[in-house]
């Protein structure tokens, strides 16, 4: 849409940053969570408006989709530092100003239970590639067509059998092993 704005929050980009600068107060808010990423330009020339003050303000009126990329992983590195119920709340919020706020955030499903039972989240499972689509991301986004069998034949061994879909993450590994293996870095 081209009145929003998308803003993607990873757990690599905090780690990036929390290597730079420390972290004093705990994370309670999406304000908490952005203020760690603005103290260093960080973002490119789009979000150079965005300042963490005008954050909540944006999103609570749809001009930005958030996007959390690894919450879980963002729990273990702030660990005691990082407050999730209030979080969440924050999100609620939010919500409640114009009831037009959209965060996804993505998380491992391991304790999904403290995301479940909450009137304001919708939870969904992903639950992978077919053999179609993994033939489609193996051909076409990753160009590796010719190494189509070793990749199924290594994803066997990741695999449970009783499943029929493909683990991304397996496979995104995989891909990466093989492009490493074919065409490796020269150390300049």
């Amino acid at each position: 849409h081209p009145r929003k704005m998308s803003l993607k929050i990873s757990s690599e980009d905090l780690i990036e940053n929390l290597r730079r600068y420390s972290l004093g107060r705990e994370v309670e808010s999406i304000s908490d969570l952005y203020k760690i990423l603005s103290q260093e330009r960080y973002f490119d020339n789009s979000y150079d408006l965005l300042e963490p003050n005008n954050l909540e303000i944006n999103m609570s009126c749809g001009n930005i989709v958030l996007i959390i990329d690894g919450i879980d992983e963002i729990e273990s590195i702030l660990g005691q530092k990082f407050n999730l119920e209030s979080f969440l709340e924050s999100i609620r919020e939010l919500n409640e100003a114009h009831n037009n706020c959209l965060v996804i955030i993505t998380s491992r499903d391991y304790r999904v239970e403290r995301y479940l039972g909450k009137d304001f989240i919708e939870t969904y499972n992903l639950l992978g590639f077919s053999d179609d689509s993994m033939e489609a991301y193996i051909n076409e986004k990753r160009s590796l067509g010719s190494d189509s069998q070793t990749i199924k034949r290594y994803l066997k061994d990741f695999q449970d059998p009783k499943n029929t879909r493909h683990i991304p993450f397996y496979l995104s590994l995989i891909c990466d092993f093989l492009e490493k293996e074919n065409y490796p870095r020269e150390d300049v």
